[in-house]
């Protein structure tokens, strides 16, 4: 499947290069203010060559991977830490972490797999040595501020910069910290990821290149094959229960059958006209978030597992119940959707 943009035309990324230059051992960068849209396009440009979608806006819309960036990456503490200098940017590394998502496995933990890759794990770096003060872990060397909060009750408290423990294979690992591909098990000792036909609950006690299906690390089914549980393993297929099969999954307009849902993600077998649409979007009925088929919504409940209306999420300044209502994600002490407060001095 074609890519949606070509890297030349791709805004996002400030290529440190000229044309006379390819050749010559030039670098590309993403800026830190473009990080999030660059990474949602690097996502969905995967999504669409595993099949997942077939549609780059409405994968954007769906995932929400720009606002997870903004949110969960570009804090407040990380901007202060920044500002102040006791953390740094690496727009290269921001360059290669983008390219390992385009070249991400496709199945369920292919994203979270190149998020962790190193050159994902380096965009951001400390600056504080292990023994400095710190408020947030992005400060320190070792990406770990040791916060005492048993002791400190306050909205914010200060650490100090600890080195992270890694346990060894066979070794404890009471931190629950392993050497990479290595998990910490139910006995609490680092142990291998599962290879073929190892016992396993979830995809991320399998080694690279195995899903968890039915309990065992195996390949992941493909197209035509049986299905396992009801799951395929590989994105862009979908169980076909009515004959156990796995099939490709069904984009917008596909005829369908409400009682044998195989529509892609973002999308729902219309019962009235029995093709696959998307979610009605602000107003429609929902029982979560994920009803309302758009990031930028929430599902507004009056009750607790009751049906609910999709709503716009709240701009800072708005009143709301919940963070979960607010852009921000932070319903503040007032009642108000507001940034949440940094606490980086």
């Amino acid at each position: 499947m074609m890519r949606r943009h070509d890297y030349a035309q791709r805004a996002v990324i400030a290529a440190l290069c000229t044309s006379a230059s390819l050749t010559a051992g030039c670098t590309q960068e993403v800026e830190f203010s473009e990080l999030p849209r660059a990474f949602s396009e690097a996502y969905c440009e995967r999504m669409l060559e595993c099949g997942a979608f077939a549609d780059a806006d409405l994968c954007e819309r769906y995932s929400g991977i720009e606002r997870e960036i903004e949110l969960w990456w570009l804090s407040s503490d990380m901007r202060q830490a920044l500002a102040n200098g006791s953390a740094s940017y690496d727009g290269e590394m921001a360059y290669a972490c983008a390219e390992a998502i385009r070249d991400s496995e496709c199945v369920s933990e292919g994203f979270d797999d190149a998020l962790s890759s190193d050159a994902c794990r380096k965009i951001f770096a400390g600056t504080l040595a292990d023994g400095e003060l710190c408020q947030t872990d992005v400060q320190c060397t070792s990406l770990s501020c040791d916060i005492d909060l048993i002791a400190c009750d306050a909205a914010c408290c200060a650490g100090t910069c600890t080195p992270i423990p890694r346990a060894t294979l066979g070794q404890a690992c009471p931190a629950g910290y392993c050497v990479d591909d290595s998990i910490c098990g139910d006995s609490s000792i680092c142990e291998a990821k599962g290879g073929l036909y190892t016992a396993c609950y979830e995809d991320y006690e399998c080694a690279k290149g195995y899903v968890c299906l039915g309990e065992t690390c195996i390949l992941p089914q493909t197209r035509g094959g049986a299905c396992i549980d009801d799951e395929c393993g590989l994105l862009g297929l979908v169980c076909d229960t009515t004959v156990n099969t796995c099939v490709q999954v069904q984009y917008e307009g596909a005829v369908c059958n409400p009682e044998v849902d195989l529509c892609g993600e973002g999308l729902e077998c219309d019962a009235g006209s029995n093709l696959c649409r998307p979610p009605p979007g602000i107003g429609g009925e929902c029982e979560s978030d994920y009803d309302c088929g758009d990031a930028s919504l929430f599902c507004d409940q009056p009750d607790y597992g009751s049906i609910g209306t999709c709503r716009q999420l709240k701009a800072n300044g708005a009143s709301c119940l919940s963070s979960w209502e607010c852009q921000s994600y932070n319903c503040d002490d007032s009642s108000i959707c507001a940034d949440e407060p940094s606490c980086v001095l």
